[in-house]
């Protein structure tokens, strides 16, 4: 999990400590999955927004510009 790599839900067959555990790892499953859904669709909504913008959007640091939508490349004389 803490590489990225999927990981489905363990099964719970007792109700001691180890079932506590087991219950604690599958609702800790369940968030990290639906935050990255969450995260996935703010990510696309963004983009969306971005992109089809007619206003000039550029992101910059001091010396470059990391990211610039199509309007901005219009008005710069950019393809």
């Amino acid at each position: 999990m803490g590489e990225g790599l999927l990981v489905d839900k363990v099964s719970v067959e007792t109700k001691d400590e180890i079932g506590k555990l087991a219950n604690a790892f599958n609702n800790m499953v369940e968030s990290i999955r639906w935050r990255e859904k969450a995260l996935k669709e703010s990510e696309a909504k963004y983009r969306t927004l971005f992109e089809e913008s007619r206003d000039v959007i550029l992101y910059r640091c001091p010396l470059h510009v990391i990211d610039a939508n199509q309007a901005a490349f219009d008005l710069l004389g950019y393809i």
